[in-house]
């Protein structure tokens, strides 16, 4: 079974990263090399792989796209990119146990990264394994901490509805507060705060964030309209 063992942060900051320390990459490497197919119409190096990968990829030939990503991979497997792009490819196709694999490789190489980790968290969603995403998510948001990009808005969206659903409450407020911190107006956010907080019991505190949650999506009457 798949386990998302990214390094801890302390480790980051002592320098070790860029190494591969727990074995992810490898075994993605197996699960590329199970499932890959001759190669030797395909280019050799890491530019032209991924440039005819990502042209494949943009007109709807997904299989021909991984088969450039996966010897990419199989080449170059300490580049994150590579990684990425399996990743990328193999969830569009479908192929969840792969995009993960080569999304948990490439977290391990760029652990400061959230995207990867937000990533691996949505493939292991997919799987149906929603304790093992939650702890990537968490592993995204503290790396986030350390490296905020805007585009893992929608991702952090995705962590909390997951938060509800599991119940990690202290945490997912946690990961809610920094969502909101990105966009206040992100409307999954704040439902899944007022959600957070109706399940400790704290309806006042739960209310005006799911009154922001309405008048985000435009349903509500204004600042007028919160009587009722």
């Amino acid at each position: 079974m798949l386990s998302h063992e990214s390094p801890s942060l302390q480790a980051i900051l002592n320098g070790r990263k860029g190494l591969v320390r727990r074995g992810c990459v490898l075994v993605a490497l197996l699960v590329v090399c199970s499932a890959a197919e001759q190669h030797d119409d395909l280019p050799s190096t890491g530019p032209e792989l991924t440039g005819l990968g990502s042209s494949l990829l943009s007109k709807g030939h997904v299989q021909d796209a991984l088969r450039c990503f996966r010897k990419a991979a199989l080449l170059f497997p300490t580049v994150p990119l590579a990684w990425y792009n399996v990743g990328v490819a193999a969830k569009r196709g479908g192929l969840y146990e792969e995009a993960a694999r080569a999304y948990q490789a490439y977290a391990e190489l760029q652990p400061l990264d959230p995207e990867g980790h937000h990533r691996l968290a949505s493939a292991l969603i997919r799987l149906g394994r929603e304790e093992q995403a939650w702890e990537a998510f968490k592993q995204a948001a503290a790396a986030h901490a350390l490296n905020p990009k805007q585009e893992t808005q929608q991702h952090l969206s995705e962590a909390s509805a997951l938060a509800v659903s599991l119940k990690h409450f202290s945490e997912g407020r946690r990961i809610l507060a920094l969502a909101l911190r990105l966009d206040a107006s992100d409307h999954l956010a704040l439902v899944a705060m007022g959600q957070l907080l109706m399940g400790r019991n704290k309806h006042a505190e739960a209310v005006p964030f799911l009154l922001r949650a309405v008048r985000a999506v435009g349903l509500g009457g204004g600042e007028g309209g919160e009587g009722g």
